[in-house]
């Protein structure tokens, strides 16, 4: 398996697992935001940017993997001037 594929796959699998975590949480976090937060359209904002920071940090983690012998396509996106 190539490093490009074995990278894709585990961005995959990263955010699968986000994606089901922000689904298993969504309802035990929304009814504690709803008592903190007061208002149903004020916990409803706080929770989705919860779920987008949750699925994004998870995912800026996961793109952050760099493999020993990088591929072309590795080696284009870290350059630096």
């Amino acid at each position: 398996m190539s490093a490009a594929t074995t990278f894709w796959i585990g961005l995959t699998i990263t955010l699968a697992s986000a994606l089901v975590v922000v689904m298993y949480l969504r309802r035990p976090f929304k009814a504690i935001l709803v008592d903190l937060c007061g208002t149903v359209e004020r916990a409803e904002f706080c929770l989705a940017f919860s779920n987008v920071t949750l699925t994004l940090v998870l995912v800026i983690f996961a793109l952050n993997y760099r493999p020993e012998n990088q591929p072309l396509a590795f080696a284009i996106g870290s350059q630096r001037q």
